[in-house]
Order: structure tokens, then C-alpha cells, then sequence
């Protein structure tokens, strides 16, 4: 297990593009940490700095308290699994496996060892003199992945393993991934543009754009405390609704007003939280969508009852989800399946104020 530290790690290419910006990140020994963020937020970037592929421009790279900013590949202790399942199609299973032991001299009565540990590791015993075009993209990303545990490094990076996988595959190897993961207590850096195997696999997520780190923390935690408008957008499918509001007093009671004919009182906690904010202040109103459910009678407080056009209904089997416009934006709920959601038609809903979030129109920081 290692540790691994960024400190104001930043990385400009040579046509003068900005990788990253000022990365600070401490990965504990153990830990599984997936980095998220859409295409070109820097995430990819990261993980090849840490591997050594590429070169920061000011900063500096710590494995376990040494030194790694200027260290080649080769020496970081470090194995990769990439995107492409990067086999060798001439080499049967059990020589692509045992390839990094040959190429240091590793005795061949301990590569057998290894070899045999490590399939048995990644579901592979039986699969030695298989050659890669018989296997299915599951098994050769298996294959992949037993290449680079084969070493017994101190840390491993996965570049979008699943990416080139049906979503069958990607489910049973996700799973596969979890195991190794526990079995081997190793530290591990996982990018993923694919938010649920983020959110399952990781103790920690962090959310990238634009080079920068926006929000480090448990998935538990950037979903329920988004930092700011980008996180609370980007994690959580479909994402978080963002409604145009104010605030204002009425009868002793602090109101969020979303249109001239719409506005709700704030339950006491909510009202509490934001009734230092200035009454003029350009707000948005964040609400998910499985927030914005049917109306039923006896709603716990702070849940709100409101009428509704639907434009467009998708069943999903276990719910629907919903689509309707308020104040020329699309809204989206979820509602269940017998609550009568049909295209075209009205339906009374309710919003549950408990799990709102208010964030800066400008700013877009979550207040």
C-alpha cells in the first residue's frame, strides 16, 4: 500500500494548453479514489503525472514520503491498467500475465507462483494457455488487469478500464474490481467518466474540471453536500434541477419564490439556514429530481404540493420519470409508476423543501 501526495501540481503542455491547475491531493494507503469529470477536466491528465507518462510543469509528486516528480515509470512501483486492453494477441494468457516478471528476470519458479496467485486473483484458473482471441472483452480486460497486479506494486491506476465494454460486462467487472480492491488492500486511482462506477467503487471521489479539483469527498457527500453548481450537476442522473428564486418575508415565515404565481414556505431548518441572505440576492433553487415526487395526503412537513403540465413521461419500469417547464426551464420527477403520468396531461406533485439546496446565481458556490 502507498501513499500518494500532489502538492500544487500543475501541468502546461507545450502548445501552451493548461492540463492541470494547482493540484493538491493526499490518496491514503488503501484507499480507492476515482476521478470524475467531463472530457478535458484534467482527469486522465492526473492519473498519467502520478504513472510518470507525463511530466509536471511546478509542483511536486510523493510515493510514501519519496520524492517522484522526475522518477521514470519503470521505478514508481506503480501498475496500470489502460483503456485498451493492451495484450499481447501473439502470447497465450499465462505468458501476457507473467510478462512483467520476465522482463525482470524474475525466476521462472516464481513466476509460476505469481502467475497461478494472480489468475486465481482475477477469476482467470484454468485460462493459462488461452490465447486473447478466444476470450471475450471481459476476460482480456481481466487479462489486462492481471498484468499489472502481477508485481505486487504499491499502487495501481485504472485509465477507464470498463469504457470499451457492453453494460453487462462493465457491471460483472466493476464487481471484479470491488474484490481485487478488498483483497489486496492496495491503493488504487481510478478514472471513470461513467459517475455509478465512480459512486460504487470509490472510498473517495474527486470531481474535476477544467484542470482544477472542484470537490473532494465520500460519494455519500457529493451528492448530498455538492460544493458548488458543476458538482451538483454533474453527480447524480438525472441530474440536479435548477429553478431561478428569490426569498422573501410573508406572516413572520421566510418563502422561496420560484414564479409570480408560485412560492413555497421554507421548513423551519431550511428557514434557519438561509435567513441571513440578502432579500435581493440572485438565487437558484436545486432541487433533485427524486425530490419532486407525486402529492400524497399527510405530507411530512416541508413537503410541498403543486400542480403541473407534463411535457414528456419515460417509464423506467420501477418509476417514471417526469418532465415539465417552469419559467421556460425543464424540470424533471420521479413518480411512480401508478401515479397516472401521462404526456400532455396535468398532475398534482410536491417538492420536498427538507432536501433542497439554494446556490449563487453568479458564483454558482451552494450557500
Amino acid at each position: 500500500m502507498a501513499k500518494i501526495t500532489t502538492s500544487h501540481l500543475s501541468v502546461t503542455f507545450p502548445d501552451g494548453t493548461t492540463g492541470l491547475r494547482d493540484i493538491n491531493l493526499s490518496i491514503e494507503p488503501g484507499e480507492l479514489i476515482a476521478l470524475v469529470g467531463p472530457s478535458g477536466s484534467g482527469k486522465t491528465t492526473l492519473l498519467r503525472t502520478i504513472a510518470g507518462f507525463i511530466s509536471p510543469s511546478s509542483g511536486e509528486l510523493d510515493i510514501d514520503g519519496k520524492q517522484m516528480t522526475s522518477t521514470p515509470p519503470e521505478e514508481r512501483g506503480i501498475g496500470m491498467v489502460f483503456q485498451q486492453h493492451a495484450i499481447w494477441p501473439h502470447m497465450s494468457v499465462k505468458e501476457n500475465v507473467g510478462y512483467p516478471l520476465r522482463r525482470a528476470k524474475v525466476s521462472k519458479a516464481k513466476r509460476e507462483e505469481q502467475i497461478s496467485k494472480t489468475l486465481t486473483l482475477v477469476g482467470l484458473p484454468g485460462f493459462e494457455d488461452r490465447s486473447p482471441d478466444s476470450l471475450s472483452g471481459g476476460q482480456r480486460q481481466r487479462v489486462a488487469m492481471g498484468r499489472a497486479i502481477v508485481r505486487e506494486a504499491d499502487a495501481f491506476l485504472f485509465d477507464e478500464p470498463l469504457s470499451n465494454l457492453d453494460a453487462a460486462l462493465r457491471v460483472n467487472t466493476r464487481i471484479e474490481i470491488a474484490r481485487l480492491h478488498r483483497q489486496l488492500a492496495a491503493t488504487m486511482v481510478y478514472v471513470t467518466h461513467d459517475q455509478v462506477e465512480a459512486m460504487t467503487l470509490a472510498d473517495r471521489v474527486v470531481v474535476m474540471n477544467h484542470g482544477r479539483i472542484e470537490q473532494i469527498g465520500t460519494p455519500n457527500e457529493l451528492y448530498h453536500k455538492p460544493a458548488t453548481r458543476f458538482v451538483a450537476s454533474f453527480i447524480g442522473s438525472p441530474a440536479m434541477n435548477f429553478v431561478p428564486c428569490r426569498l422573501e418575508d410573508v406572516g413572520g415565515k421566510l418563502n422561496v419564490r420560484l414564479t409570480d404565481r408560485l412560492a413555497f414556505a421554507l421548513p423551519p431548518a431550511r428557514a434557519a439556514r438561509y435567513q441571513a441572505l440578502s432579500r435581493t440576492d440572485r438565487l437558484l433553487l436545486g432541487i433533485r429530481p427524486e425530490h419532486i415526487m407525486e402529492a400524497r395526503p399527510h405530507a411530512e412537513p416541508g413537503v410541498e404540493p403543486f400542480d403541473a403540465v407534463l411535457d414528456v413521461t419515460e417509464p423506467m419500469g420501477m418509476e417514471t420519470l417526469v418532465y415539465f417547464t417552469l419559467e421556460g426551464g425543464q424540470i424533471c420527477g420521479r413518480v411512480s409508476p401508478n401515479a397516472g403520468a401521462q404526456d400532455g396531461s396535468p398532475l398534482r406533485l410536491a417538492v420536498d423543501l427538507n432536501n433542497m439546496h439554494l446556490l449563487n446565481e453568479v458564483t454558482g458556490a451552494v450557500l
